[in-house]
């Protein structure tokens, strides 16, 4: 390590062309003062312990010594006190807020770093704090000044375990060629920590949500059921699938007779449905 000592701190005798000085008066240089350097209270210059006579390098006043000592190094480090959130949900991501870590240096000292604004340059994380958390994460590794120095936070990734149809979609029973409606389905969500969640169908969680038969696939008289899945788990509906066997007129129209030129019009008219499953059903 190096320094330069400008020549309003020394005394350059005119008859010897030599420094005198007090050596001592180097121990205020920041560089001695750097917590990262150990220094062993000597000046040294050519390799030799610097005592005030050498010549200067120049005569402008500027002679280049070096510190005598050892970079202390960090050898290791520990998660002093883990950060206030350990437990996540899928696609949640890491928060490193109350982690304090204690390095571990070669001359034996320790000293802790706390998370925040001005150490977050210095602290890097895998996962990074970016990336959204999946199942198999279990823990990050917190890494010092780019991995000299790193350690593992153990967290716990709340998953769940099964899901149950809470509610059912308002419409179950379907004619041949329609399709699946899940629209007022509710499901529960049983997780690992044993807390459960209901979560509804709708535009805002369609994307989580798939189906079999998919939702645009005319439904078939063996479609009795459509299996849903969400977060990788699944849960079954039952549904009634039916055929058309024959209608008949229940009530005519209120208009029966026309001129000649004027359209049928069926308002009024209610027919009823006999579907397969041996049920009737009145459409207006």
């Amino acid at each position: 390590i190096k320094y330069k000592r400008p020549n309003n701190d020394v005394v350059l005798h005119e008859d010897t062309k030599r420094y005198r000085e007090d050596i001592t008066l180097w121990s205020d240089s920041s560089i001695i003062n750097d917590s990262s350097f150990a220094w062993d209270g000597n000046w040294y210059y050519n390799g030799e312990i610097y005592d005030g006579t050498t010549d200067p390098i120049d005569y402008n006043g500027i002679i280049e010594l070096e510190a005598g000592g050892d970079v202390i190094g960090v050898q290791g480090m520990t998660i002093t006190n883990p950060p206030t959130k350990t437990r996540y949900n899928v696609g949640e991501k890491f928060d490193p807020e109350g982690l304090v870590i204690t390095l571990h240096k070669s001359d034996g000292t320790n000293e802790d770093v706390a998370y925040n604004v001005a150490t977050a340059n210095i602290l890097s994380f895998i996962p990074e704090l970016t990336t959204p958390l999946t199942a198999n994460d279990n823990e990050v590794s917190v890494l010092y000044d780019d991995g000299i120095a790193f350690a593992s936070q153990t967290i716990e990734m709340v998953v769940t375990n099964s899901i149950t149809i809470k509610k059912a979609p308002s419409k179950i029973s379907y004619n041949v060629g329609e399709k699946f409606n899940p629209e007022g389905l509710v499901i529960t969500l049983h997780k690992s920590d044993g807390t459960s969640e209901d979560v509804a169908y709708s535009d805002k969680t369609a994307n989580m949500f798939s189906f079999t038969p998919t939702l645009n696939t005319p439904l078939a008289t063996n479609n009795n059921e459509v299996t849903l899945q969400y977060d990788s788990k699944s849960a079954s509906q039952i549904i009634g699938t039916y055929e058309v066997n024959g209608i008949t007129i229940k009530k005519k129209p209120d208009k029966t007779s026309y001129n000649t030129g004027e359209k049928f019009n069926p308002a009024g008219m209610i027919i009823s449905v006999r579907k397969s499953n041996g049920r009737s059903e009145y459409v207006e």
